[in-house]
């Protein structure tokens, strides 16, 4: 698996750093569009192979946290810049509430980000057009709580069920394509947190997906 990944990744680092200088360069349009939607895409595929990568480790263990002291608020606010063009395109709203204060926490900001990323990134592309999403964070005594709402087409209990399973994403038309392990890599990633990960949903209703974590994790 190392292997083909190194090999898959060799080609697109340039094409990520040439599209993107491409991306800040072209002016005109509908160019400088054209070349925005090449780079989103480039950048998506290369999200994926690290997937494959990360599940790879985690399946025999070696998947790993580099924790230290994490600002939540930073966090949010790098999730937000990354996925701001996601929404626009889509006309969909994000509204973010966050309960202040909220304090230090020790976790791995990078694997943190990529579980939120997920998360949001799902909410859009099962969100109608002009649709509402909601991501929240507040603690308690013990816990970091991140919930991601959205207002789009819902799933029945059959379905929840086997989300944070590998490849279970779900095969009906008009369903968004792809691998069905971005929210497995998230249970595992949370798992790894000493946390918990779960989902609340209806058909036609939306979906509200919850993770938590401990803001000062045992020593294992």
């Amino acid at each position: 698996m190392r292997a083909l990944v190194h090999e898959l990744k060799t080609p697109l680092t340039s094409m990520l750093a040439t599209s993107e200088l491409l991306s800040k360069n072209l002016k005109e349009e509908p160019n400088q569009s054209y070349m925005k939607c090449l780079y989103a895409g480039i950048q998506d595929l290369n999200l994926r192979i690290d997937e494959l990568l990360d599940i790879a480790r985690g399946e025999i263990g070696l998947l790993r946290l580099e924790c230290e002291p994490l600002n939540i608020y930073e966090l949010l606010k790098d999730v937000n810049e990354i996925m701001k063009p996601v929404f626009e395109s889509n006309a969909q709203k994000l509204t973010i509430n966050i309960q202040n204060p909220l304090p230090i926490m020790i976790a791995d900001y990078k694997r943190l980000k990529q579980v939120i990323l997920n998360l949001l990134d799902n909410a859009a592309k099962y969100t109608n057009v002009g649709g509402d999403i909601r991501l929240c964070a507040s603690t308690d005594d013990k816990c970091l709580i991140i919930e991601v709402r959205d207002n789009g087409k819902g799933m029945s209990l059959k379905e929840t069920s086997n989300l944070f399973k590998l490849y279970s994403r779900s095969h009906k038309k008009g369903s968004p394509s792809g691998l069905g392990i971005g929210l497995a890599l998230s249970k595992m990633i949370i798992d790894l947190h000493q946390g918990e990960i779960r989902v609340k949903s209806k058909l036609g209703e939306g979906s509200t997906f919850t993770f938590s974590i401990p803001l000062r994790p045992e020593t294992q």
